[in-house]
């Protein structure tokens, strides 16, 4: 349930999530400059859509990929136990993100508030605004 929620209910009742408006379009979702795969909406044409990310699943990092990213701001980093959570702001006037990262991590990346970084997605996890997901 956790991994592969049905909804966005579900998704978001397990836990902390950031969301993510777009569009899907021919089994692509558009996120800002992010562009991912939906291959389950091959036959969806130009239809908003929401993409939803844990918190440690956002990827950090100072220098753009090849993948399209979206750039943010560091706000705020707290440090709680082993973990380390990065409150960022988008750059594009999208909003608020939450990132968590590992002490580890945290310690070899060292972000700094008010430092411009870009961010990426691992495991999204997208619903049309309808209701449909993927």
């Amino acid at each position: 349930i956790y991994d592969h929620p049905a909804n966005p209910f579900v998704y978001d009742f397990l836990g902390r999530v950031n969301l993510f408006h777009g569009r899907v379009h021919k089994g692509r979702v558009h996120i800002g400059e992010v562009d991912l795969d939906a291959p389950q909406h091959s036959d969806t044409r130009d239809e908003p859509a929401i993409a939803y990310v844990r918190p440690h699943d956002i990827e950090l990092n100072r220098i753009p990929s090849d993948k399209g990213d979206i750039q943010a701001r560091v706000d705020e980093v707290f440090a709680i136990g082993p973990s380390v959570r990065l409150e960022l702001v988008r750059t594009d006037g999208g909003g608020r993100i939450e990132a968590e990262l590992t002490r580890e991590r945290y310690n070899e990346m060292k972000f700094l508030e008010g430092e411009q970084i870009f961010i990426n997605f691992r495991n999204p996890r997208v619903f049309l605004q309808d209701g449909g997901g993927i």
